[in-house]
């Protein structure tokens, strides 16, 4: 049976604001399910939290994080009271409104703290609301918060990293939620260009497919590819993948070695690359290609004792003038009516020679500039010169159709008399 009123008032002084549960037995009104959620929700979150749930206010724009001494970081708004978690800031918000939360501190520095307000953050269907990852950290580079900054704010660098949000994160249950998810991949979804290396740690299955971190999807290239990125493949390495050569003129520049004629093009990963070790030049020889070019498809691809020259017009002009050793530098390829022409910049001499080079470009590039003003001059004098013979020519011959035409009026008055007026 039901407690007395003064048991009733003597447990609540005693036990606290709550009142205890009644010992009865089956209730005659079962609530329903929803009605049973909210109700563990309210007594599993103290009173003083549970105001500001997501059901008690409109979406907010701004709030406040408190971090206090043994409970942490706190969401506080003015109006609403403390939220019960950084999740029930946002949960009123849209999915494009979650798409972006960033922090800022008392210094004015920035930072994103997404992956801390939003559950769902890692979902492709978030991700593809968000700007390229790299356009975001280097947006927020320079407003990144310094070293005494973040003193001020414990537990921020150690407790809230990616890292460790990766273990809370679930796993979805659908082939569709791990499509440009930020955490999880599947091989179905890779492209041709994609692998997974290694193939641990499995996280889990979906329908029977081992699920496996986005970090471990690496991108494949090919031999060409990796030299653009200052890598070369290690010998006796087998391709991870063969993909038959494309046709287009893009796929061709992005993907092809120009030299190549195979039909097949074979693709490697970055374990299986090593640092370009540039050759040494050495008895007044650089190395070249079959094409006596120097190619400089990535920095580190320059001869050792050697220098890149580029930026000077008629550079390589100069060096042959003056019987310096030199080769033409080519940085990339480029289509040219359906055929892949090198694109070259400047020229590659040996390290010595550079000084004396770039002191004769410039007294010859002064020279040159003098001359191109003496010609300006004598151009622009004789532009002068046939405008003012046409404007002299033009008078004349006005002057000349005035006198032929008085002439001839004169004539007429004479031959017929006073001119008539036809009506």
């Amino acid at each position: 049976p039901p407690p007395s009123s003064s048991s009733h008032q003597k447990c609540k002084d005693t036990i606290g604001p709550n009142p205890p549960r009644k010992a009865v037995s089956t209730p005659t009104h079962r609530p329903k399910q929803s009605e049973r959620a909210g109700r563990r929700r309210r007594r599993s979150l103290p009173r003083s939290l549970a105001t500001a749930s997501s059901s008690d206010h409109p979406p907010v724009e701004y709030w406040l994080e408190v971090f206090l001494k043994g409970t942490g970081w706190c969401c506080f708004h003015p109006m609403y009271g403390t939220f019960p978690s950084r999740h029930a800031v946002c949960s009123n918000h849209t999915q494009d409104k979650r798409a972006y939360v960033v922090a800022v501190d008392q210094d004015l520095a920035v930072q994103d703290m997404t992956h801390l307000y939003n559950a769902e953050w890692a979902s492709g269907r978030v991700q593809q609301l968000r700007a390229d990852p790299t356009w975001i950290k280097d947006t927020l580079a320079p407003l990144i918060p310094s070293r005494e900054s973040r003193a001020h704010y414990p537990g921020r660098s150690a407790s809230e990293t990616l890292q460790q949000l990766q273990v809370s994160q679930a796993l979805p249950t659908h082939f569709s939620g791990y499509k440009r998810h930020s955490l999880y991949a599947l091989k179905r979804h890779l492209t041709q260009t994609q692998t997974i290396y290694p193939l641990k740690p499995v996280l889990g299955y979906c329908k029977g497919e081992p699920v496996y971190l986005r970090t471990n999807v690496q991108q494949l290239r090919t031999k060409h590819q990796w030299l653009t990125h200052g890598r070369s493949v290690q010998e006796e390495e087998q391709p991870v993948k063969t993909i038959e050569r494309k046709v287009g003129t893009k796929q061709k520049l992005d993907c092809d070695d120009p030299k190549s004629t195979s039909k097949q093009v074979e693709l490697f990963g970055e374990w299986q690359t090593k640092p370009y070790q540039p050759p040494v030049a050495s008895d007044g020889h650089i190395p070249t290609s079959e094409f006596g070019n120097v190619e400089l498809l990535h920095p580190s691809m320059l001869p050792v004792n050697t220098v890149h020259l580029s930026g000077m017009p008629n550079i390589a002009r100069v060096a042959k003038n003056l019987g310096i050793v030199h080769a033409p530098a080519v940085v990339g390829f480029t289509f040219v009516r359906g055929k892949m022409v090198a694109k070259k910049d400047g020229i590659v001499v040996f390290s010595q020679d550079a000084n004396l080079l770039q002191a004769a470009w410039s007294q010859t590039a002064i020279i040159e500039a003098e001359a191109q003003a003496t010609q300006r001059h004598d151009r622009a004098v004789s532009h002068w010169q046939y405008l003012t013979k046409a404007l002299l020519l033009r008078e004349h011959l006005r002057m000349r159709r005035q006198r032929l035409e008085q002439a001839s009026t004169g004539a007429a008055v004479l031959e017929h008399g006073e001119p008539t007026a036809f009506i």
